[in-house]
């Protein structure tokens, strides 16, 4: 009897082997295939939506986990042969949504909803797709723990409120995404989420567990599709662009002449998983140009986001493990290194199951910040990522710049492996070499890192190894400091008090110990910041530092107390603070020169007003300081104010003015734009700058001398118009 149960046992343990694959690929829900669309309007009245089949039930994630949201949430999925279709009734109070008729993507602060589409269904990546309650999109591409805000797709959705809370309608072309199709059949995995602004939550469905923290990647549900027309994607997008502008020259504004230009960008679908982008002469003039940045006693160069649609679009293929903001190596490809192609051509996407691919390559013709022109170069990049089980991979990177008298090229491997629910462990390990064409020396550096994660509702843990050499260079990427190696560990307990006001309690704690390699010396960090969460979305923290850093083999004190406020006051005026006080090192490049030690304070704050629906009001300020240790001579004091004022008429249409004034240049910036977008890529804009000066010329002299009140520097005109094609 005993031998017969092992038996039955081994069976049953058999056929569950056998079967639990088959299980696993059921989709946990089947949309409703339609023959009659609905229509996007925001008004849940279709006859669809009373059949198709529907989730509720959302669960937190923000600031805790598995709590009710308060307000319900029902979500209805249906598809047809050529589009996704989504529609979300969001029960709320009226006048207590917090909403606004926004630029695109700029309705992170708002009340919103979002599908997070895993469109491969490989664990590796997501289309994060946002509606406000006024029907305003936002849309990025999470990968590789970063998530990219710069993306642009086309997609259509329309939002009401009315006296239960609103609804929000979208459909999705399959043309704008990305998919593999197996026997028929195409199979997504997806996380619906939502935000209630005022309450300080963010929930999703279906609930993400508190053990396996926001690893949304491996939780979530499995649609299944099929009966998908085969399409070919083709689209064409003609841009013209036109500038003119005056430069004052020895006192005398002059025209600096018109300049008209036509370019030509392209996209052909291969097939559903692989799509090809070509450009010719592109237009990359940015519509709103970057805040400036206090560069006032740097060691690093400034880093800028990507803001060019050519390159935001697939973007996150690039993300290497390992690399970030606050990293040495903060990005193996930074697409702004690529500044004037007259050529460029992309092509990424999925061959089979396990295979992603992305390659760019450019032909670069570089200015100068003044306008001189650099040796051409030719630009390549190359990525395969090898998809693992659940969100784990390893991949390979390589990039390479050329020009006549110089030669850099990089590559290595990188990868991510999911040890537990919980946690990770990733790294890379990057080689360069570079190569100087007159003398035909060439230098072979590397940097490697290794890197622990466990991130759950109760505890953040992570610990790292990383090592840079000096000299390593990447002219593709983005790298500060070499010439180090560094050990470091943060730990981060979470609280959650009994409280109607205080949610949540971080306590951050962190160490490490690097070392320098030019100087052989050893530099310390030592910090604790405790994070506080309240309601109405407001945050306060404090913390300290007690650190070392080695610049030019010298260890100087850099010890430092922040604070920080945040505060989402109403539903129309927010408001955010930062304050720092350290010990500073005013860095000297120059070998006949000695670095010293200082003190300053910076200072970081915004208030942005949303006036009503249409106007919204945003002002900063930064401030930073800088005082001689040796004798308390104040060496700099910079303040940069910077408004930036909308008024967006409907969905489409827009009137931005941006005012920037730099104490320290006494330099006053204005931007003003008129703006009409459709969708991403058929466009209209028309703008105006200028910048002013108080310098005033000398004819005696001929010199400029400082006067007494502003005069225009230099003033620029421009048109810009493109129309997307889609065929």
């Amino acid at each position: 009897m005993k031998g017969q149960q092992t038996k039955n046992k081994l069976v049953l343990l058999c056929t569950l082997f056998l079967v639990f694959p088959l299980l696993a690929a059921v989709p946990d829900i089947e949309p409703h295939k339609t023959d009659s669309p609905p229509v996007i309007d925001g008004v849940l009245d279709d006859d669809i939506w009373s059949s198709a089949p529907s989730v509720t039930g959302f669960r937190t994630f923000v600031p805790d986990y598995d709590k009710p949201m308060g307000y319900n949430t029902t979500v209805k999925m249906a598809y047809d042969a050529e589009n996704l279709y989504f529609a979300f009734h969001c029960q709320d109070e009226p006048d207590l949504i917090k909403t606004s008729f926004a630029q695109r993507d700029k309705i992170r602060d708002d009340d919103w909803i979002c599908i997070n589409l895993d469109s491969y269904n490989d664990k590796q990546s997501l289309y994060a797709l946002y509606v406000n309650p006024s029907g305003i999109q936002m849309d990025t591409r999470y990968s590789n723990g970063q998530e990219d805000s710069g993306a642009d797709f086309i997609w259509y959705s329309q939002s009401t409120i009315d006296d239960d809370g609103y609804n929000v309608e979208i459909r999705i072309p399959f043309k704008s995404i990305r998919y593999s199709v197996r026997d028929g059949k195409v199979q997504m995995g997806v996380i619906f989420e939502r935000k209630i602004s005022r309450l300080s939550i963010q929930g999703t469905y279906p609930p993400l567990d508190p053990d396996m923290g926001t690893a949304f990647l491996i939780q979530s549900m499995l649609l299944e599709y099929e009966g998908i027309k085969p399409n070919t994607l083709l689209e064409i997008l003609p841009a013209f662009t036109y500038g003119e502008g005056t430069q004052r020259i020895e006192g005398e504004n002059e025209k600096t002449g018109g300049n008209a230009e036509f370019g030509l960008t392209g996209k052909w679908g291969v097939s559903s998983d692989l799509v090809l982008d070509a450009t010719i002469n592109p237009d990359f003039s940015q519509v709103e140009a970057d805040a400036r940045q206090i560069d006032n006693n740097v060691r690093f160069a400034l880093f800028y986001p990507e803001r060019r649609p050519f390159f935001l679009e697939g973007n996150e293929n690039f993300f290497v493990a390992g690399t970030g903001l606050g990293e040495s190596l903060q990005q193996v490809v930074n697409t702004r290194s690529i500044v004037n192609p007259d050529v460029a051509l992309k092509f990424s996407g999925k061959l089979g199951d396990k295979n992603r691919i992305a390659s760019i390559f450019a032909l670069d013709d570089p200015l100068t910040p003044d306008g001189e022109d650099l040796p051409n170069s030719q630009v390549y990049v190359g990525r395969y990522i090898r998809v693992l089980k659940g969100d784990s991979f390893l991949g390979g990177i390589y990039t390479q710049r050329d020009s006549e008298d110089r030669s850099n090229s990089v590559g290595g491997v990188d990868g991510t492996i999911r040890l537990t629910q919980a946690s990770t462990i990733s790294g890379h390990f990057i080689n360069s070499f570079t190569t100087d064409r007159n003398t035909q020396q060439t230098d072979h550096t590397h940097t490697e890192k290794i890197n622990y994660l466990l991130n759950n509702r109760r505890i953040t843990v992570s610990a790292a190894f990383m090592n840079i050499e000096e000299g390593f260079n990447t002219d593709v990427g983005f790298v500060n400091r070499t010439g180090l190696t560094e050990m470091a560990a943060f730990v981060n307990p979470k609280i959650y008090p009994k409280s109607d006001l205080l949610i949540r309690i971080d306590n951050q704690i962190f160490l490490s110990q690097a070392h320098d390699h030019p100087s052989g010396l050893w530099e310390k960090n030592i910090g604790y910041t405790i994070r506080t969460n309240w309601i109405r979305r407001t945050t306060l923290s404090a913390g300290f530092n007690i650190r070392d850093e080695i610049f030019r083999a010298t260890k100087f004190s850099r010890n430092q107390f922040n604070f920080s406020l945040g505060s989402q006051l109403n539903k129309r005026l927010q408001i955010s603070s930062s304050f720092s006080k350290s010990k500073k090192i005013r860095y000297i490049f120059d070998e006949a020169l000695d670095p010293y030690s200082g003190r300053g304070v910076d200072v970081n704050g915004s208030v942005t007003w949303q006036a009503s629906d249409q106007f919204n009001f945003n002002m900063t300020l930064r401030y930073s300081n800088f005082f001689r240790e040796s004798d308390d001579f104040k060496e700099f004091d910079r303040t940069i104010i910077r408004s930036r004022n909308i008024f967006q008429l409907n969905k489409y249409f827009l009137f931005r003015s941006i005012l920037e004034y730099d104490t320290s240049a006494k330099e006053l910036f204005t931007d003003f734009l008129a703006s009409f977008q459709l969708i991403p890529g058929t466009v209209v804009h028309l703008g105006y700058g200028s910048l002013y000066d108080r310098m005033e010329w000398d004819p005696n002299s001929r010199e400029y001398a400082e006067a007494n009140r502003f005069y225009r520097d230099r003033n620029n005109f421009f048109f810009k118009a493109s129309y997307l094609w889609r065929l």
